[in-house]
């Protein structure tokens, strides 16, 4: 999936989710439906939003992630991305490889 451009929202587990303007919607309505859970999700919910931001990829193919999304996905320098059904993930690659020590890779 090539996606120029789109929203960048830190995302379940320490990373940062890539969505396109379509699935980020889509999310995003799931995010407000959460809110209405507790005080508690709905704290939680504004924190995700004001986190929020959106992304265009420059003429070498790069983009600008905020620092508060840098800081929440732990990246300082090498960067992994996974397709995961509706969106791309970008994760800290030590952050990356510490989860595959404590969970085990699959192997295949």
């Amino acid at each position: 999936m090539f996606m120029p451009e789109g929203v960048l929202a830190p995302h379940e587990d320490g990373c940062i989710a890539l969505w396109t303007v379509d699935a980020y919607a889509e999310e995003s309505l799931r995010q407000h439906l959460r809110s209405k859970e507790s005080a508690l999700a709905g704290h939680e919910v504004r924190r995700w939003f004001s986190m929020c931001s959106d992304f265009s990829l420059d003429q070498q193919g790069r983009m600008l992630v905020p620092p508060g999304l840098r800081e929440h996905a732990q990246i300082s320098s090498e960067v992994l991305f996974f397709g995961v059904f509706d969106r791309v993930e970008l994760w800290a690659k030590q952050v990356w490889e510490a989860r595959e020590l404590s969970f085990g890779s699959t192997g295949s």
